[in-house]
């Protein structure tokens, strides 16, 4: 599925996933692009992969996600008793990735001699 850039691919691995839950899955991984700055909204890959584990009559699910970003590669990944409730948690936990990687990228820009770098430094000498 792709929508202005992003594109997300959704499996199931000993689990056959039905509409309701790939468009769940799919609204958590489209919610994440708003974290995403404009550029890495357009080059950036989501796959979340859903997996059965754990017994007969004691089903967990495994929700993995992975977001491949233009300089770097995200993972999360979290079991719980229902498919839904893997994805609310490996989705917060990417959240917070993404946020972190926009921070570092920030200051990367800054830190490095990036345009607002060199701004301050002309004021400076003024």
């Amino acid at each position: 599925m792709s929508e202005s850039g992003l594109t997300i691919e959704i499996t199931g691995t000993n689990y056959e996933l039905n509409d309701r839950e790939r468009k769940y899955i799919d609204e958590k991984c489209r919610k994440l692009a708003n974290h995403m700055s404009a550029h890495s909204h357009k080059s950036a890959f989501v796959s979340a992969k859903i997996t059965r584990i754990g017994q007969p009559g004691e089903d967990k699910y495994q929700c993995a996600m992975v977001v491949t970003l233009p300089d770097k590669t995200l993972n999360a990944s979290e079991v719980a008793e229902t498919p839904t409730a893997a994805t609310d948690i490996t989705e917060e936990k990417m959240q917070r990735q993404i946020l972190k990687y926009k921070t570092e990228r920030r200051n990367d820009g800054v830190n490095r001699g990036g345009i607002m770098a060199r701004i301050k430094a002309s004021l400076r000498r003024k």
